[in-house]
């Protein structure tokens, strides 16, 4: 039924010819280039790429990149801003994000996007009038992408703008969560990045050690060249306060930096109880803030950082902690922390997640700065039940 579903699909594309129909291939040769600006970035030049390497699988015919803007038969692929005196690239550029233009015209055609990433995915959308589809990442080889085979591709003339009604669109992959599967991170993040998504999202493993050893492995991967190729950025690490305050490094010498159960300082996040460290220890804090500078700049690849604490950890029980309560004192860090960043690493949005354990119950008295941002999750609730139920039992901690 798909092999039927292909052809039939198949010759619905080549049979449509219209008058006004601009073809690329004709008898095996084209007389189009494909052409990139020299001062264009990697990802511009990786979508001119990408254009020229499915039109050849498409149609055998390989379209040539030049660096010379003159001439018919020219599809020029770049910045808005590049060619805003090619006459025809209206429509103007759409309200929203990632925004690009598509202009389809006899004798030349424009993709012009309003960020490098927007240019590669006005390319995908050339690519998919074309017939290619991503349905899934290509994990098997008997289930590869759709790419049909077609010795005469031809775009309708005209123009068209496309744009994202949602700014963050973050692929939440299998392979970058807690374990890291080498074999599959490359493939999923091509696949989100040909689907319009702009940012792929790892949750680190909870062991604090884990993650330098995850990072490190997503960069021998591979991993950060081929988002970088792409525009992607990344969002994480998610449950890592342990790595940033360890108890190997600081327990010895501060021992009243840790969470405080029944009379004892915990090591962070490594006995059960688990216990999370002392929020309201102003000179932990500090040391905090310290590492994660020390970390954006050390891993710049991160355009969201998602810090979270231990998963399922309590609250320290020293009265300082009580008395302030998990909201005021996550605020509280996460404004101080927020400052720091603005300064040191302007271009790195800081996340904390509200409504999870044992930050649950709405502050009292302490007020987000507007400088980080909080994504919802109601740590313990049942998955079968959706936020929107009207059963819902922290409804009102969620509004």
């Amino acid at each position: 039924m798909r092999i039927l579903y292909s052809l039939l699909f198949l010759l619905i594309i080549v049979g449509s010819s219209k008058a006004g129909d601009v073809k690329l291939v004709e008898n095996g040769r084209s007389q189009w280039r494909i052409y990139v600006p020299r001062e264009a970035g990697q990802v511009e030049n990786f979508a001119a790429g990408e254009l020229q390497k499915y039109l050849k699988k498409m149609s055998g015919v390989s379209l040539p990149l030049v660096g010379v803007n003159k001439g018919d038969f020219v599809i020029r692929v770049g910045l808005r801003v590049q060619f805003g005196k090619v006459k025809g690239i209206a429509p103007a550029k759409k309200t929203g994000f990632d925004g690009y233009s598509v202009m389809v015209a006899p004798k030349q055609i424009v993709i012009a996007g309003d960020n490098p990433r927007a240019v590669l995915y006005g390319v995908y959308d050339v690519l998919e009038r074309l017939g290619c589809r991503w349905y899934q990442p290509t994990l098997d080889k008997k289930d590869p992408e759709v790419v049909p085979w077609n010795d005469s591709p031809e775009l309708p003339a005209g123009t068209w703008a496309e744009s994202g009604k949602i700014e963050l669109r973050i692929f939440n992959g299998s392979a970058f969560f807690f374990f890291l599967d080498k074999d599959k991170m490359l493939a999923q993040l091509d696949w989100a990045a040909k689907n319009r998504y702009n940012g792929i999202s790892w949750q680190a493993h909870h062991a604090p050690d884990k993650i330098a050893m995850q990072m490190d492995e997503m960069k021998n991967a591979g991993t950060f060249a081929e988002m970088d190729r792409r525009g992607l950025f990344l969002h994480g690490p998610g449950h890592s306060f342990p790595y940033f305050l360890k108890t190997e490094k600081y327990y010895k010498e501060h021992p009243e930096w840790f969470g405080l159960y029944k009379g004892k300082r915990l090591k962070h996040g490594q006995d059960f109880p688990l216990m999370n460290y002392c929020w309201s220890n102003a000179d932990a804090n500090r040391e905090f803030i310290k590492n994660v500078d020390e970390y954006v700049h050390k891993y710049p690849q991160h355009k969201i950082l998602c810090l979270v604490w231990i998963d399922g950890g309590q609250l320290c029980g020293c009265d300082n902690c009580q008395k302030r309560g998990a909201a005021n004192l996550l605020i509280d860090l996460f404004n101080q922390l927020s400052v720091h960043l603005e300064k040191s690493a302007p271009a790195v949005t800081l996340e904390a997640v509200i409504g999870y354990a044992p930050v649950e119950l709405p502050p009292k008295g302490a007020v987000p700065n507007g400088k980080w941002q909080g994504i919802y999750a109601h740590w313990g609730r049942n998955h079968n039940q959706s936020y929107a139920d009207t059963n819902y039992s922290h409804k009102g901690n969620m509004a």
